[in-house]
C-alpha cells in the first residue's frame, strides 16, 4: 500500500500530470464561432467531409474562420485522421486545377495533424512553420503555431508553455483577425501556466480589433477582391492580353463590364455572397469587407 501511494505522489508530481488537460485539448475557442453553421455542424461530426474541406480550402473564408472549423473537428484520446483527409482531397483539388498550396491549407494540414495526434505535435510543426512565414501578420496564424509550439514543450518545460501564447499576446504588430471571444478562450486557459513561468501574469483585456487584409498571396482582383490563380480567371485588356489587376467578370476587354458599379454595389454584393456561400453571419461578413474592399485600386479614390 505504502509504495502505491508513493508512486501515486511521484506522478502527481511530473509536469503534465497534475493539469489533465493540455494546450491543444483545452483550448475550445471555435465555442466563440457556434453562430456559424458549419463550424456547429464540423463539431457535432467531428470527421472531415467534402464541405468541411472545400470551405477550409476556399480563398474567400476567412483564415479565423478555418482555425475555427478544425478546432471545432476536434481531437481523440485514440487519434483521428481528419489531417490525412483534407490532404487527400487538396491532392486531387490540385490534380485537377493545379496550383500551389497556401498558407491557410499549410496550416489547417499542420493544425489538424497536431488534433489528430497530440502526442506527437512537433510533426506538424514543419507546415505550421511555412504558413507562419508566408502569413507573419496574422494574429490566427501566430496563435495556432504558439499552441502547437507550446502542446511540444508541455512534458517537458512550463515556462515555454506559456511564453509561446505570451509572445503573440503581445506582438503589436499583429492583425487582430480572431473574434475576441475566441481569443479569451485560448489565453485565458494559457495564462493559467504563468506561474509556472516565474513571471508576473498577463493583463486581463486584450487588445482592440485591428484592420484585416486578405491574406492569401493573390493577386487579387482590384475591383471584387476575387484572388485570381488560373489564367481563365484574368480579365483581358484591349488588345486581348491577360490584365493583372482585374478579373474577367470585372474587366473585359481594356474596359469595366459594370462601368457604373459603385463601391456600395460591390459591398452588397461581396457580403451577400460570403453571407449565403459560406452562412457567414451578415454584420460579420460586412465587417470582413469592409476591412480590405477600400483598399483595392478601384475604390481608393472614393
Amino acid at each position: 500500500m505504502r509504495t502505491a501511494l508513493l508512486t501515486l505522489a511521484a506522478l502527481m508530481l511530473l509536469p503534465g500530470t497534475i493539469r489533465a488537460d493540455s494546450p491543444l485539448t483545452s483550448t475550445s475557442f471555435s465555442d466563440a464561432y457556434l453562430d456559424v453553421p458549419i463550424i456547429r455542424q464540423a463539431k457535432d461530426a467531428g470527421v472531415m467531409n467534402q464541405r468541411f474541406a472545400d470551405c477550409l480550402s476556399s480563398p474567400l473564408v476567412p483564415v479565423d474562420y478555418k482555425a475555427a472549423l478544425c478546432n471545432a473537428l476536434g481531437w481523440r484520446f485514440e487519434g483521428k485522421e481528419n489531417a490525412k483527409l483534407f490532404c487527400q482531397y487538396l491532392t486531387k483539388q490540385v490534380t485537377a486545377h493545379p496550383r500551389r498550396p497556401t498558407s491557410d491549407d499549410l496550416l489547417c494540414i499542420g493544425y489538424l495533424f497536431a488534433l489528430d495526434n497530440y502526442f506527437q505535435p512537433q510533426k506538424a510543426m514543419r507546415p505550421l512553420g511555412i504558413a507562419r512565414q508566408d502569413n507573419t501578420r496574422s494574429f490566427t496564424v501566430a496563435i495556432i503555431c504558439a499552441l502547437v509550439q507550446a502542446q511540444v514543450a508541455f512534458d517537458s518545460d512550463w515556462t515555454r508553455v506559456w511564453q509561446a501564447t505570451r509572445r503573440v499576446e503581445l506582438d503589436r504588430r499583429l492583425t487582430q483577425d480572431m473574434r475576441p471571444a475566441a481569443k479569451r478562450i485560448i489565453l485565458d486557459y494559457m495564462n493559467l501556466y504563468h506561474e509556472d513561468a516565474g513571471e508576473a501574469p498577463p493583463p486581463g483585456k486584450s487588445q482592440e480589433e485591428q484592420e484585416m487584409m486578405p491574406t492569401s498571396k493573390g493577386p487579387f482582383c482590384q475591383s471584387c477582391g476575387m484572388p485570381m490563380e488560373k489564367p481563365e480567371q484574368f480579365g483581358t485588356q484591349a488588345n486581348g492580353s491577360p490584365d493583372k489587376e482585374y478579373c474577367t467578370f470585372c474587366y473585359q476587354k481594356g474596359a469595366f463590364t459594370d462601368p457604373n458599379m459603385t463601391y456600395d454595389k460591390m459591398l452588397a454584393f461581396d457580403t451577400g455572397f460570403l453571407a449565403k456561400e459560406m452562412k457567414m453571419p451578415e454584420p460579420e461578413a460586412k465587417k470582413f469587407v469592409e476591412s480590405w474592399l477600400p483598399h483595392l485600386k478601384r475604390w481608393k479614390k472614393q
